[in-house]
This record gives C-alpha cells, sequence and structure tokens, in this order.
C-alpha cells in the first residue's frame, strides 16, 4: 500500500492480531526510488498518536504497538505519516483497520453484537375529501399532508389514491414544502353507496410507508320525467271517472299557439269628391221626397174641399 505526497511516498503493510497487536511494516522513499533514513514517523489513530519509529538508513520501518482500549472495536482508521525534512516533502499512507471486536478485562477477544440498521422514520399520513356524499360521475377534492411522528413534514414525495378497481394514476401528486398535497378524483358514474379510497406514501430511505382511508357515501340523483298514471278501474255498474281523451289531456302538457286572424283590409276613408257626390244625391233625394209630399198633401186637401156651387163665403143662408 502506498501513499505519493510531492517528491517523497510512503509504503506500508499492516498486520492485526487477535489480541488487537498491530505491526506497520513500511518504507519512506524519495522520488529517485532510493530510502530516507533517519526520518521520524508516526503512527496516529483517531487522531490520536498512538506510536512512532525511525528508518533505517535504507528507509525502512517497522512500527508495533497495542490498540488503546479505548478504541478498541469498529472499525478505526490508522494513519502513518512523515512531516517532512529539508529536501524532502511530507508524505503519509493509511489503512482501516476493522476489529469487529474488543477485548475483555482478561485480554480475550469479545466479538461484538451485530448492529441492527437504524431504524425508519415513522410517517403520518392525513387526508380529507372536499365532500363526503358526492354523486356519480361528479369530481371530488383531496387534500392532506404527510409528516413525521415528530411533526417535520416530508416534502416532495409522491401519493397515490388508489380505489376499489386499483390505483387511478390521474390522482398521483406530490407533497410541497409543507408536507401537503392536493389532488382530485373522479367518481365513477355507475358507483352508488359506500366507496373507500386509500392515499398510500410507498415509503424513501429512512422514512416509513404510511396510508390515510377516506370513505365516500356515492349517492345518485335520479332526473324525474313524465310518467302517465293509470287511473283506477270503475266500479262495476258507475260511469268512469274520466275518459281516455281526459286523461291524455291531463298527462300530454299543452301547447298553445296563437292563430292568426284573417286579414282584414283596412278601412279607406272617401276622397272629398265622393263625399261632394254623396252629399248631393242626398240632397236631391231628400228634395223629390218632400215635393212629392206637398203634392199628395195638396190632392188630399183638394178632395176633401167643397165644390165651389156648394160653398160660398158670403152664403146668406
Amino acid at each position: 500500500m502506498s501513499a505519493s505526497a510531492n517528491q517523497s511516498r510512503m509504503e506500508i503493510q499492516v498486520e492485526m492480531t487477535s489480541s488487537l497487536r498491530v505491526t506497520v511494516a513500511g518504507a519512506l522513499i524519495d522520488e529517485g526510488g532510493n530510502g530516507i533514513g533517519r526520518a521520524s514517523v508516526r503512527a496516529v489513530m483517531e487522531d490520536q498518536q498512538v506510536s512512532s519509529a525511525r528508518t533505517r538508513g535504507n528507509g525502512r520501518f517497522v512500527i508495533v504497538f497495542d490498540v488503546p482500549s479505548h478504541l478498541r472495536g469498529g472499525d478505526r482508521t490508522l494513519t502513518i505519516s512523515y512531516a517532512g525534512e529539508g529536501a524532502h516533502s511530507p508524505a503519509s499512507a493509511r489503512v482501516t483497520l476493522a476489529m469487529g471486536a474488543s477485548v475483555d478485562a482478561d485480554g480475550e477477544l469479545q466479538r461484538e453484537p451485530t448492529q441492527a440498521p437504524p431504524a425508519e422514520v415513522q410517517s403520518t399520513l392525513t387526508a380529507r375529501a372536499s365532500e363526503s356524499s358526492p354523486v356519480g360521475g361528479s369530481v371530488v377534492e383531496l387534500t392532506g399532508t404527510l409528516v413525521t411522528a415528530s411533526g417535520q413534514p416530508l416534502p416532495s414525495v409522491g401519493i397515490e389514491v388508489l380505489d376499489p378497481s386499483g390505483e387511478a394514476p390521474d390522482s398521483y401528486t406530490v407533497t410541497g414544502d409543507e408536507g401537503s398535497f392536493r389532488t382530485f378524483y373522479e367518481v365513477p358514474a355507475e358507483r352508488e353507496g359506500q366507496l373507500r379510497l386509500t392515499l398510500r406514501f410507498a415509503g424513501a430511505p429512512g422514512y416509513a410507508a404510511a396510508e390515510s382511508i377516506v370513505n365516500l357515501a356515492v349517492r345518485v340523483v335520479e332526473v324525474a320525467q313524465p310518467d302517465p298514471t293509470p287511473s283506477e278501474p270503475a266500479a262495476e255498474g258507475s260511469s268512469p271517472s274520466a275518459t281516455p281523451e281526459a286523461t291524455a289531456e291531463e298527462s300530454t302538457p299543452l301547447v298553445t299557439s296563437a292563430t292568426p286572424a284573417p286579414d282584414t283590409p283596412a278601412e279607406t276613408e272617401p276622397d272629398p269628391i265622393s263625399q261632394w257626390l254623396m252629399g248631393g244625391m242626398l240632397a236631391a233625394g231628400g228634395s223629390a221626397l218632400l215635393i212629392g209630399a206637398a203634392i199628395a198633401v195638396g190632392v188630399i186637401r183638394r178632395k176633401d174641399r167643397p165644390r165651389d156651387e156648394d160653398f160660398s163665403l158670403f152664403d146668406e143662408r
């Protein structure tokens, strides 16, 4: 294993026994491949120096140490470093010690219990419908929130809507910044009675799945249509209360329409010449009648008057 830093590099090999004794064999080499002798190197675990050594003339070194008790167990990083000196640049190499066990007071290895993966954060999904008793064929608005058990919102995650026939893809939505969501669901037109909707969060890395149930009572609105009711049969020996013609008239809406009246010629006012001629004729006729009447009266009087020989104004008789 090697690491290069500028003009110097370090190569190491690490072994660890069951008692957690670590042996590091390495070499510090310059850029020409020559060993750097009399150089100080350090062994550090978790920012704590656990051992050190000096290189030989050929640049090789060996470090042996026991892992400190407070660093035993789990995975620990071991770093072997050279600070640099003179014309030689710093160099380092590191390795991970996977101990996976600890040593008891007697120095015996004890296997650490297997750690369970971190538990998922529980989430809570709430949902509600804009109308609990919608009409078949109508559209219902669904709203709600998705939060953790501590009340923290879960944004940008998907919410599915499922009905008895399966997933409603047109109702899929995503939560907003506050963990809230809003979507719509079209109630099947032929549906009647109870309808169960499931809103579901399928889960995400580190967050448990959650779901919420919304129950709808779907109702059907019937459109009233005219349906003539048959009249009851008349009692024997009595006359029917209504004739078929009357029943038809009752069940059939009356439609009346205005019948246009026959065209009547407008009265025209006679012109002045016609009025004058008519007046003249009336006057002439009236005069003729008066003359005729006078002649008739005269004749009658003459007839009734005594003859001259029979009447004398100065009759002395």
